[in-house]
């Protein structure tokens, strides 16, 4: 089953265009289920996690602005009906922000909801996607190592089988370095402490926590199946 669940979804994600749009209402941090199995039980069930990026949001940031699509929605159940769709929100914003938190938070925080969601057996032993945007990659990548080194979240890494990239900064952003010096400069003329200078300081090339998630995926990553995407 595996095998035929990576191969259709590599041939989908070939056809598809970015769009996006259904929840509108805030939620809050954490998992959000926007499609569930027609049948819960399913035995070819399978769970699909989407990561927005930077001052992403988990439903705009698949949904097409002009026509309020949501592809991540709308498109995968058609293709893929024994999925479970959950996009993953966290507090990603750079400026006008007071948070302090890096994606080793961000990691953390996905791993306790997966958990939380995939609480029974069934659910526990099925086939997990990513799809991730920018920041969204690296939060997973180091999600992946997390539950590599951690017997908590031993279910998850055995049932990981693939990851989709786009436009994630493996080797961290050179606009990074553009949005801490805009939220050095809006954190000292406007707004205090409300900007998070620790997130772009992370996401610059050469940074000791980018440098050390890049070094340990690849031991982590095992047969995953991985594909980048990118312009």
């Amino acid at each position: 089953m595996a095998g035929t669940t990576r191969a259709t979804l590599k041939s989908f994600f070939r056809g598809q265009q970015t769009g996006a749009a259904t929840p509108h209402q805030e939620l809050g941090f954490g998992l959000h289920t926007l499609v569930a199995p027609k049948h819960q039980n399913d035995p070819n069930a399978i769970d699909i996690v989407a990561i927005h990026g930077v001052n992403g949001h988990y439903a705009k940031t698949w949904t097409h602005e002009a026509t309020g699509f949501n592809w991540i929605h709308e498109s995968i159940p058609k293709e893929l009906p024994e999925s479970r769709v959950m996009t993953f929100s966290y507090n990603s914003a750079v400026q006008f922000s007071k948070s302090n938190a890096d994606f080793f938070v961000f990691a953390d925080q996905l791993l306790e909801c997966l958990l939380t969601e995939r609480s029974s057996p069934a659910e526990a032993s099925r086939p997990l996607i990513f799809i991730c945007h920018s920041l969204g990659g690296l939060v997973f990548k180091r999600a992946l190592t997390r539950s590599y080194e951690n017997e908590r979240y031993t279910t998850i890494y055995e049932s990981v089988a693939g990851v989709m990239f786009f436009g994630t900064p493996h080797r961290g952003a050179s606009l990074a370095s553009w949005g801490n010096l805009l939220g050095k400069l809006v954190k000292t003329a406007f707004l205090g402490t409300s900007t998070n200078t620790q997130l772009t300081e992370d996401l610059k090339p050469g940074s000791r926590i980018l440098d050390h998630t890049s070094k340990a995926f690849p031991e982590r990553a095992g047969d995953l199946k991985i594909f980048s995407f990118y312009e």
